[in-house]
C-alpha cells in the first residue's frame, strides 16, 4: 500500500518559508528561494519569491549567467513583469490542486517533496485488495511539469525540508555532488549488464532529457567489464555492434578489461586487467595497485555472476558431502572443504539429483550440473566393442545411446563429428580421447533459457519416472543494445540491429511469457512508454 499524504507537509499552513535545509535524494540543482506570506494553506507551505533567484554564492543568477541576464533585459525592455517565485512543499491533494490551478504567467513554481508522485487516495482500498495495481493510483509529479506546447510549468526537486531559514532564504547543492548522484555504473558486460545500460541510456535520452534538460550535462553511464569485449558468449560481430551503439550513439563509457575491487557508499574502485594467463595477471597485480581508478557514483547495478542464496550456502557448508569426481570437478582439490567451498551452487548429477541428498533435486541457478566422468567407462566401452575395431567412426555410431547418459557428448560441449578419424584406437588412446571430452565439458550457464528447459525436463522425469540425462539445447540468444536496436544470434543466423530487430526481440519474449494476462500487460506497458513515456514515480521510505 502506498503511503498517505504526509502529515508533516500538511502541517505548515501559515508559515513564511525561506530556505529549506534539504536532505537530497536524487536530482537537486542549485537554486535559491525567498519567501513572503501567502496566508493560510491547508496543503503546503508556499512562498512568493523575489524577482530573481540567487546563485549558490549569494549573487543573483543574472549576474552569473549571461543567458539569464539577457532574458531579464529582454523582459524589462518588453515591459513584461517578472514572475513571482512560489515554492510548494508536498505532492498531496492540496499541493497538486494548488499548483495545477496557479497561473503560470504570473508565478514561477517550484515543488519540493520526497515523493515524486501524487497518490489518488480514494482508490487505495482497491489497491490493498489487489483489484487495482499501485500504478493505477499514482501520477508522477513530473507529468505536470510541462504543458502541451512543451513550456515548463514547474520545477520539481526530490528532497524533503528539515528546517526553515527566515534570513538567508536560499538552498543550494554542489556541482560535484550532483554529478556523483547522476553517475550510473553497471558492472558486467553480459546480456544483463548491456541491456541495463542500454535501458538507462534510453530513459535518459527520451524521458529525462524532456523532464530535466538542465541536468543532461551532468548525467553519465559507465559499464565495467572484465573481459576484452562485451557480450563474450556472442559472435564477435555482435559484440562489435553492441559496443558501437553503446559508445557512439548512447555515449556510455566502457571500461573493458577492468575488475571491480571495491564498492563503497559513494565510490567504486576498479583495476585494469592485463591479458594472458591468470598467473601472469596475478604477477602484475602488485604493479597495478597504484593504478586503481576511484569512480564517484550514485548508483551501482551488479550484473556479473549469480550469487548464492542463504539456503544454498548453508547446505554447501554444513549439510552436503563433497561431490564425487566428475567431468568438470577440479582434480586439484585435496580436501572436502576446499572441494565444497569452490562450488557456486548445489552439485547435481546428469539427472538433476543433488549429490549426497537422496530424493532431493535442484534445477536453475541453484544447481551445478556435474555428470559422471566418461573416461571412467573406458573399460566398458572397450568390452562393448567386442571384435569390432574401436575408432571414431565406431564411437559416432554409439552417440545416440551414449548421449542419453552423458551430456558431455552434446555437440554444444564436444562435437565428435569434427574429430579426424585416423583409424583404430588403442585402449589408451580411447581413454585419452574420453578424458579430453570430459575436460571440455562446461555446466549449463545460469540463464533463463537453460533453467526453463531444466524445469520442463524435471517435470517430465517426475511424470514418467525415468528418462535420459539432462542436456540443454541452445535455441539462440538475444539482447537489447539501446536506441531501439537489438541483436540476436540464432542457429545459422545473426541479427545486428535494424528496423525489425526490436520487434523480433519483443515478440520472442512476449511469446515466452507464461500467461496471456502477462503478455497483454507487457504489450500495454510498451505502448504506454511509447506514447506517454516511462513511469518515473516510485515509493519512498522517508515517511514510513
Amino acid at each position: 500500500m502506498l503511503p498517505a499524504a504526509p502529515s508533516c507537509c500538511l502541517a505548515a499552513a501559515n508559515a513564511l518559508m525561506g530556505r529549506f535545509a534539504a536532505r537530497h535524494r536524487r536530482f537537486l540543482t542549485p537554486r535559491a528561494f525567498s519567501s513572503s506570506s501567502l496566508g493560510p494553506a491547508a496543503a503546503a507551505a508556499a512562498a512568493a519569491a523575489s524577482a530573481a533567484p540567487y546563485a549558490p554564492d549569494g549573487h543573483h543568477a543574472a549576474d552569473k549567467h549571461p543567458a539569464a541576464a539577457a532574458a531579464a533585459a529582454a523582459a524589462a525592455a518588453a515591459g513584461t513583469p517578472r514572475r513571482e517565485h512560489v515554492v510548494v512543499l508536498g505532492t498531496g491533494w492540496a499541493a497538486v490542486s494548488f499548483v495545477r490551478n496557479l497561473d503560470p504567467n504570473k508565478f514561477e513554481v517550484t515543488v519540493i517533496s520526497p515523493r515524486n508522485y501524487f497518490t489518488f487516495t480514494p482508490l487505495l482500498p482497491s489497491v490493498c485488495a489487489g483489484t487495482l495495481t499501485p500504478l493505477s493510483c499514482i501520477e508522477p509529479i513530473r507529468g505536470f511539469s510541462r504543458d502541451r506546447n512543451g513550456r515548463r510549468l514547474l520545477n520539481f526537486y526530490e528532497a524533503h525540508a528539515t528546517d526553515i531559514d527566515f534570513e538567508n532564504k536560499r538552498v543550494s547543492t554542489s556541482q560535484q555532488e550532483r554529478e556523483r548522484l547522476l553517475h550510473f555504473v553497471v558492472v558486467g558486460g553480459g546480456p544483463t549488464g548491456v541491456e541495463t545500460a542500454a535501458e538507462f541510456a534510453d530513459f535518459i535520452r527520451e524521458d529525462m532529457k524532456r523532464i530535466f534538460p538542465e541536468l543532461m550535462p551532468h548525467v553519465a553511464i559507465t559499464l565495467v567489464e572484465g573481459g576484452p569485449r562485451l557480450l563474450p558468449t556472442y559472435a564477435p560481430e555482435i559484440s562489435s555492434y553492441a559496443q558501437q551503439v553503446l559508445q557512439q550513439t548512447l555515449k556510455v563509457r566502457l571500461l573493458l578489461q577492468h575488475q571491480v575491487v571495491a564498492v563503497g557508499e559513494k565510490t567504486l574502485t576498479c583495476r585494469r586487467l592485463s591479458g594472458g594467463s591468470k598467473q601472469q595477471q596475478q604477477q602484475q597485480q602488485q604493479q597495478q595497485n597504484n593504478e586503481e581508478k576511484v569512480i564517484q557514483q550514485g548508483f551501482v547495478l551488479w550484473a556479473s555472476g549469480v550469487g548464492q542464496v542463504p539456503l544454498v550456502r548453508k547446505l554447501l557448508q554444513e549439510r552436503l558431502p563433497p561431490p564425487p569426481s566428475s567431468s568438470s570437478s577440479s582434480s586439484s582439490s585435496s580436501s572436502s572443504s576446499s572441494s565444497r567451498g569452490g562450488l557456486r551452487a548445489l552439485p547435481v548429477d546428469e539427472h538433476l539429483r543433488v549429490y549426497g541428498a537422496a530424493g532431493v533435486f535442484a534445477a536453475g541457478d541453484c544447481a551445478l550440473l556435474l555428470p559422471r566422468r566418461l573416461a571412467a567407462e573406458t573399460d566398458a566401452l572397450w568390452t562393448a566393442a567386442g571384435s569390432c575395431d574401436v575408432s571414431l567412426s565406431w564411437l559416432q555410431q554409439q552417440l545416440p545411446q551414449l548421449q542419453q547418459q552423458y551430456p558431455q557428448l552434446n555437440p554444444l560441449k564436444f562435437d565428435l563429428k569434427k574429430e579426424k578419424d585416423e583409424g583404430p584406437l588403442t585402449k589408451q588412446q580411447l581413454q585419452q580421447l574420453l578424458e579430453r571430452i570430459d575436460a571440455a565439458y562446461r555446466p549449463p550457464a545460469p540463464t533463463a533459457q537453460n533453467a526453463r528447459q531444466a524445469g520442463i525436463y524435471l517435470a517430465r522425469k517426475f511424470n514418467s519416472g525415468g528418462g535420459p540425462a539432462f542436456s540443454e539445447e541452445w535455441k539462440g540468444s538475444l539482447a537489447y543494445v539501446g536506441n531501439h536496436n537489438a541483436v540476436a544470434q540464432l542457429p545459422g543466423y545473426i541479427v545486428t540491429g535494424g528496423f525489425f530487430s526490436l520487434p523480433l526481440w519483443k515478440a520472442v519474449y512476449v511469446q515466452m511469457q507464461l500467461t496471456w494476462r502477462i503478455r497483454l500487460i507487457c504489450c500495454f506497458d510498451w505502448l504506454r512508454t511509447l506514447f506517454a513515456g516511462r513511469d518515473v514515480g516510485r515509493e519512498h521510505s522517508y515517511y514510513k
